[in-house]
Parts: C-alpha cells; sequence; structure tokens
C-alpha cells in the first residue's frame, strides 16, 4: 500500500512575522512491488508557494517508487497580502497509477487546515 503523511511547522501561520509556513509531505511504498504515484497539493487562494502569491497548485509525479522506499517534499507556503486571519483549507491528494499517469487506480486525499493568527 502506498501511504503518506503530512504536516505544518511551525502549526501555525502568524501574520505579524510574515514569516512562510513549511508544508512536510512522506511518501512511502510498503507493498513489493514499484509504484507509479502522483502527489496534488490544492492551496486556499490566500495562500502560496511562492513569495509572488501566484502558485497555489504544486504536483509531484514519481513515475517509479521503488518497495519500501521514502520521498520527503517539504514546501514553504508563504501567507498573500490579503490574506485573513482564520482557518485556509490545504489539500493533499495521493494518486496510485496504474501504466500511465493517466489511469489511476486508487486515491487517498487528506484535507489539512492551516490556521492563521496574528
Amino acid at each position: 500500500m502506498v501511504k503518506f503523511i503530512s504536516n505544518f511547522t511551525p502549526l501555525r501561520m502568524k501574520m505579524s512575522r510574515r514569516e512562510p509556513v513549511q508544508l512536510y509531505v512522506e511518501v512511502s511504498n510498503d507493498e513489493s512491488e514499484d509504484k507509479m504515484v502522483s502527489l496534488y497539493i490544492n492551496l486556499s487562494k490566500d495562500i502560496s508557494f511562492e513569495k509572488g502569491g501566484f502558485k497555489t497548485d504544486n504536483v509531484e509525479r514519481m513515475s517509479v517508487l521503488a518497495p519500501g522506499e521514502k520521498k520527503r517534499f517539504y514546501y514553504e507556503l508563504y501567507p498573500k497580502p490579503h490574506l485573513n486571519y482564520g482557518e485556509h483549507p490545504v489539500r493533499v491528494t495521493l494518486l496510485d497509477h496504474y501504466n500511465s499517469f493517466d489511469n489511476v487506480k486508487n486515491e487517498k486525499i487528506k484535507n489539512m487546515t492551516l490556521v492563521v493568527e496574528e
């Protein structure tokens, strides 16, 4: 089974500091055969992967994830200038493919919430 874990460091975004929060995602293959997987990350419209504020989606495609292999991804999440306090959704989706990236065998979704404080 291909699985993933994800979390934020620090757990909350402090607007007074205007510093980014790091999103950590680890994908692992616990099966005995190679896997073809895609990792999709969708941020709310008020958070971005870059300081300019335009990139709110990211895709990582792994054509071969060997048995027992783990891949770690780190992303910096930046606030956009009009960011409001409160909770903002982040969706992490892992797709298990077969034959090509067009065919999906299994899908796992984790809906996370990034809390923004003063």
